[in-house]
């Protein structure tokens, strides 16, 4: 798949990396299976890495569906406000970052963008902690 998932339940994290060529119709099955799963705990906050993507075949459309459906599987979890960090290394992914975190605009996510890996999962596992 071309988005994989690793749990820290220590941290109280999940990272999602997104390599290769990552197009719409996998995003949300790719969402799904993790959220569906026992390695998702309500209350995760996210770490979006996005230095893997090859060519990414996602439109504003597929962002904003996804945005749609992680929202209503965390409305319905009923988790306490997540956070989610977007690790974006190069200019040209910058778009979808802006994309998806304007989607969240009054969800129960806050986003937050970062350049460096350091900062970005430093950030979620503070707000964790």
């Amino acid at each position: 798949m071309p988005i994989r998932f690793e749990a820290y339940e220590s941290g109280n994290y999940f990272i999602s990396c997104w390599e290769g060529r990552v197009a719409d119709p996998e995003l949300i099955p790719s969402y799904s299976s993790f959220l569906n799963s026992s390695d998702w705990v309500p209350g995760m906050s996210e770490l979006i890495d996005f230095s893997g993507i090859e060519s990414p075949d996602v439109t504003h459309f597929g962002l904003i569906n996804l945005a749609h459906y992680v929202n209503r599987v965390y409305v319905k979890q009923e988790p306490q406000k997540a956070k989610v960090a977007v690790y974006s290394p190069r200019s040209e992914h910058t778009w979808m970052s802006v994309i998806y975190s304007a989607w969240f605009t009054g969800y129960k996510q806050q986003i937050s963008v970062y350049r460096n890996i350091d900062e970005a999962v430093r950030w979620v596992i503070e707000q964790n902690n």
